[in-house]
């Protein structure tokens, strides 16, 4: 026989009682995540703690889907501090496996620094090993050719934190990287690139300070024990780590010295093509540091420079940032004050006009 309304009312208020007396049961717990679903609006949950956002989004990934709890979590984290957005996505990343597996992997997007996407993989990296990194290979070369290198970007991130941080593991992780479909077309955004950011910034590691440690001043490292043709992409994440080293240095009213940045650059120990990634690699800084200690736009790119050709690349890639972001303001700006060549250059880059894997213009000069 079916309980009315008010009987099923008193039913769960009984169980809600017995589960308090015997001291907070899992059942108590699973109701009490429902009843958060249910009574409490997205907004007030982005205010929670990390540990509270855990039981709001767990049980909401298992009542509606990884797919629509993602869109609600992305309303929800975009008015949390920036700072604070790429570990939560991170969270939801990690209960998004738990909760739907391999399949929740639909789910995740670019926001948030791929945050969502970081955890993902390197959760069913650690649970299934090489076995995943091949099938999620396979699913990134199935996507659109705009998100390809990012989703590879992504495996990196997981293959490197589930080898460990040692030299060693860094080798093994390009060799694991090189298999997968698609991997040559890359350029600062593939398999390889996660490797070398997740290396250095260690953004798998919950402390927001546990970067790579600088080892008997070797700025270099680790592109100086990598082959030359890995050198690139590892040089381009250099002034990354370089750039957070500084800013553990400074004061939250100081400003990090992209003067610095410029001439780590320019005395790396590598091929012109190296340095000029290295060059490029400053641009992303500029970006990621937008709302800390960080000139805006352009200025930082030519503080870096000392020639034409420096503000040229670093500008350039800048403007690409900007462009990819939906920003065509901000990119056009990252051009102005270039002249001739080096103008057409960059506004080939701040309209998206670009042969990503060799990082050349697509339009003529």
């Amino acid at each position: 026989m079916r309980l009315s309304n008010l009987s099923t009312l008193s039913l769960l208020t009984v169980l809600g009682v017995a589960a308090v007396l015997l001291g907070g049961s899992a059942l108590f717990v699973q109701l009490k995540a429902q009843n958060k679903v249910a009574n409490h609006t997205v907004s007030e949950i982005a205010s929670q703690k990390p540990a509270d956002d855990e039981i709001f989004w767990r049980a909401y990934i298992t009542q509606v889907g990884g797919v629509q709890a993602y869109k609600q979590f992305s309303n929800a984290v975009a008015r949390v501090p920036v700072q604070l957005q790429h570990s939560k996505a991170h969270i939801f990343g990690r209960l998004l496996y738990e909760v739907e597996g391999i399949k929740g992997f639909q789910a995740c997007d670019m926001q948030f620094s791929m945050g969502c996407y970081h955890e993902f993989f390197a959760q069913a990296i650690a649970r299934n090993g090489r076995a995943a990194i091949t099938q999620f290979g396979e699913v990134c070369a199935s996507l659109p050719v705009i998100d390809k290198g990012n989703c590879r970007h992504g495996i990196g991130h997981g293959i490197q934190s589930w080898l460990g941080y040692t030299p060693a593991d860094l080798v093994e992780g390009i060799a694991l990287c090189a298999g997968l479909p698609g991997a040559d077309t890359d350029a600062y955004g593939g398999c390889v690139s996660g490797l070398y950011m997740e290396y250095n910034l260690r953004t798998m590691i919950a402390s927001s300070t546990s970067i790579r440690t600088l080892v008997e001043g070797d700025y270099n490292a680790p592109c100086d024990s990598v082959l030359p043709g890995d050198q690139s992409v590892c040089a381009f994440w250099l002034p990354s780590w370089w750039y957070l080293l500084q800013s553990h240095k400074t004061t939250p009213t100081s400003q990090v010295d992209f003067a610095e940045l410029g001439d780590r650059c320019r005395a790396l120990p590598f091929s012109l093509e190296v340095k000029n990634s290295c060059f490029r690699g400053i641009a992303r800084n500029v970006v990621s540091g937008e709302a800390s200690s960080t000139p805006s736009g352009a200025t930082a790119c030519d503080i870096a420079s000392e020639t034409v050709d420096e503000k040229r690349l670093c500008r350039s890639f800048l403007a690409l940032i900007y462009f990819n972001l939906g920003k065509p303001q901000a990119a056009e700006s990252a051009c102005a004050g270039l002249q001739a060549e080096a103008l057409l250059y960059c506004k080939s880059f701040a309209s998206g006009k670009v042969d990503f894997p060799h990082m050349t213009p697509l339009i003529e000069i």
